[in-house]
């Protein structure tokens, strides 16, 4: 895994979150006037991509080719995407945990495979435990930031549940209140407490870095439709309800959010897919995942990326902001019996 993944086909519109009036900064970007992250819609822009235009799966190699459907987004027409950035060698979103208590930690989204300092074991279901050292999230990961070198660093504190037992799903604490960050301008983003249906329009914003050029590393926009509910099997992790898409991601948008285009909320993140790289390799091992069906059946989908649905965390969250997975309106202990 290791944050290797394909890309795939993107077709639409760029949100924007936050559209009021620009006037602080961070790190020398327009941050929101206030802090409604809502939508508004652009008109359609020119993409880039790792399928092409006509939505032909093109190889990895050609990820920095005009012809790949994805856009790099920039920070005058899209300040409010600076709550996306880089989480280690993954991407991670700022949740919007909606707390009242301005000391309540800020939060990260991202993969399970990109927390610690290994793997987990696949029966893994970690909760509240400390950080690998050096894990730091990077919001405003813009591209021109990143040419710059005007990022700010915000160390991880606590990895506050991360499990790869049937899922893929990583949520870390930084040493940063939301409050803090929100002060600065940063947005951050709202958990969907229920799955779109099959069809459902999303995006993904996250940093790609497998393979792309220095000069283009940094925040990407992909946008697709959800797919098919699938039991993926990759090596001895089983990730047993997953789901398929076909938005632009390779790898470094392990952990990316993916969002619902019309209610505006993270609905999954980005997890994985059949590696190029994997060519030749046994269905099912690591960077060649599978899917399984309830008869048995063993088939290789070279086509779709999968994400992992995080409905389950919506409801973790106290009134004051902090995550508690003891809380009877939490989804871990009925979905991992913790």
């Amino acid at each position: 895994m290791n944050s290797r993944l394909l890309i795939s086909v993107l077709i639409g519109f760029l949100p924007v979150f936050c559209n009021e009036e620009q006037t602080t900064s961070v790190t020398g970007i327009p941050a929101p006037a206030s802090h409604d992250c809502s939508f508004a819609e652009l008109d359609s822009l020119s993409l880039t991509a790792i399928y092409d235009g006509n939505g032909a799966k093109i190889p990895d190699t050609s990820a920095n080719s005009d012809s790949v459907a994805w856009t790099i987004i920039n920070p005058r027409d899209q300040p409010s995407f600076n709550g996306l950035g880089r989480y280690s060698d993954c991407s991670g979103t700022l949740i919007d945990t909606k707390g009242t208590d301005t000391k309540a930690p800020a939060y990260v989204l991202t993969n399970g495979h990109c927390v610690g300092s290994s793997l987990l074991e696949p029966s893994a279901v970690v909760i509240n435990k400390s950080e690998a050292a050096g894990k730091n999230m990077f919001p405003s990961y813009y591209v021109e930031n990143v040419r710059s070198k005007n990022l700010k660093a915000y160390p991880a504190q606590s990895i506050a549940f991360a499990s790869m037992n049937g899922t893929d799903v990583g949520l870390v604490a930084l040493s940063t209140s939301l409050a803090a960050l929100k002060s600065l301008g940063y947005c951050s983003y709202p958990l969907a407490h229920t799955r779109p249906s099959e069809g459902t329009e999303i995006f993904i914003g996250g940093v790609p870095m497998s393979g792309i050029n220095a000069s283009l590393l940094g925040l990407h926009y992909a946008h697709c439709t959800m797919g098919k509910t699938v039991s993926v099997w990759e090596g001895d992790y089983r990730f047993l309800d997953s789901f398929r898409h076909r938005c632009s991601i390779l790898g470094g948008n392990s952990g990316s959010a993916i969002f619902d285009r019309h209610s505006k909320e993270i609905v999954g993140v980005v997890n994985t897919t059949v590696n190029d790289s994997a060519d030749g390799q046994a269905a099912c091992s690591l960077n060649h995942p599978c899917e399984k069906s309830t008869n048995g059946t063993t088939s290789t989908d070279y086509l779709d990326n999968y994400g992992q649905y995080i409905d389950f965390l919506a409801a973790c969250f106290t009134p004051e902001g902090y995550f508690d997975a003891t809380l009877d309106s939490c989804g871990i202990k009925e979905k991992f019996g913790e």
